[in-house]
């Protein structure tokens, strides 16, 4: 898939989103790929992003097909 058809299938993906809060994340990660700024993390989130190192490190993690499939039986079961 090339650049012009990715950006392309986003756009479309976008245009039918009406949920602020998703947009509002999407923009920041957009944002942030463009801004320098240095964010400071207070103790209890530095402590989660080091435990979450940790996890990774490890191994403590999920590969992305089983999450979604995680996510989609709880969403199922509701």
């Amino acid at each position: 898939m090339s650049t012009i058809e990715l950006k392309s299938m986003i756009n479309e993906g976008l245009s039918n989103i009406d949920d602020i809060t998703f947009l509002q994340s999407i923009y920041n990660l957009i944002e942030s790929r463009f801004d320098e700024t240095m964010y400071y993390l207070n103790s209890d989130q530095a402590l989660r992003v080091e435990e979450t190192k940790i996890d990774f490190i490890t191994g403590l993690t999920l590969k992305n097909e089983t999450l979604i499939e995680d996510i989609e039986n709880w969403l199922n079961s509701k």
